[in-house]
């Protein structure tokens, strides 16, 4: 399932995002965000659920999931058409989903992912031998060289997402402004174990602020892992292709499988700070330009360092598969991989 949410102050704080395997965060108009969370078990209700953005359903393709959303933008109903995206819309169909009265509307469409699979089957029914992962793990997870407990990024005013390093747990700690983020239901914490920050170009497209992002090509980034940090590549050569990532000399990069990875993506005009600082040569890896005499420092609340656009590095072949054999212990209620 990769499950479309909100992220406005008022459908905050949003219910089962901790329990995804994987969430990817990225602009959409004006500056604010939007989550796609991937579920590679069935959580019982997850939400707010929220509108389709084309650029989405590019991550969505890559595992061949059940995109789950509620409305669109008119390039992301024209992109669903074009591709065949296997999709379900609230609008066209409201069974699994439902509005909590207790919040205000928009902000207040839910779905039980439990009724989406028993509405989809009958519609299409269908067995999977596999399922595809949506990133190459290892046993022994690529190693960090880098220091870094944290990171800030300042999407728009009231748009900071920022991570902690837990050292009781590992994890890194989520916060929204400066509020750590919790499970509305269970009142969990929000704790990725992995969290990669995915350098984008991105362009406004209309008068309403809707962005164009473009995943086909390559780019550079960085990824947090145990309190530290690696230099990436990516690189992603069609919508049903994967995103393929390798380290800055080239090798193929791998993720622990142990806890959920997050995935910020951050245009060139957001604003990064890290703890503690990284070297320069980081900064200029990922194209981020310090305001003069300052140092980029992140804390929960705020972030002090501009980006601009990062200089393309081509890497080298992608290896043939990403795909994998589902686990037997994917399909838990935990959510943990």
């Amino acid at each position: 399932l990769a499950i479309m949410i909100e992220n406005h102050n008022q459908a905050r704080p949003q219910t089962a995002m901790h329990e995804a395997e994987v969430v990817y965060e990225i602009p959409v108009e004006g500056g604010i965000t939007r989550f796609m969370a991937l579920y590679y078990h069935v959580p019982d209700i997850v939400g707010p659920v929220r509108s389709c953005r084309e650029y989405f359903v590019d991550r969505a393709l890559e595992v061949n999931a059940l995109y789950v959303h509620c409305g669109g933008s008119p390039n992301g109903y024209k992109y669903i058409g074009e591709q065949k995206v296997f999709s379900i819309d609230e609008i066209s169909n409201g069974t699994p989903f439902f509005r909590d009265n207790s919040r205000k509307a928009p902000h207040n469409l839910y779905t039980k992912p439990q009724k989406l699979i028993e509405v989809m089957n009958q519609k299409y029914p269908m067995q999977l031998p596999y399922q595809k992962l949506p990133l190459p793990y290892g046993e022994n997870p690529t190693a960090g060289d880098i220091g870094c407990k944290g990171v800030s990024i300042r999407y728009h005013g009231n748009y900071t997402a920022s991570y902690k390093l837990n050292p009781r747990t590992g994890r890194y700690d989520r916060y929204m402004n400066g509020a750590q983020q919790l499970d509305r239901v269970t009142l969990k914490p929000v704790s990725p174990g992995t969290v990669v920050i995915q350098m984008a170009n991105m362009r406004v497209i209309d008068d309403k602020g809707r962005q164009e992002i473009s995943f086909i090509g390559e780019g550079r980034g960085l990824v947090l892992y145990g309190g530290t940090a690696r230099q990436i590549i990516w690189k992603k050569t069609a919508p049903r292709e994967f995103t393929r990532f390798f380290d800055e000399t080239g090798k193929p990069f791998f993720f622990s499988n142990k806890s959920p990875v997050w995935v910020q993506v951050v245009s060139p005009i957001n604003r990064l700070a890290f703890d503690p600082p990284v070297p320069q040569n980081v900064i200029a890896f990922l194209g981020v330009q310090q305001p003069a005499g300052k140092a980029a420092t992140a804390a929960p609340a705020a972030a002090t360092a501009s980006a601009t656009v990062p200089v393309k590095t081509t890497p080298p072949p992608a290896p043939a598969s990403a795909s994998a054999k589902l686990p037997a212990a994917v399909a838990s209620t935990s959510g943990a991989l």
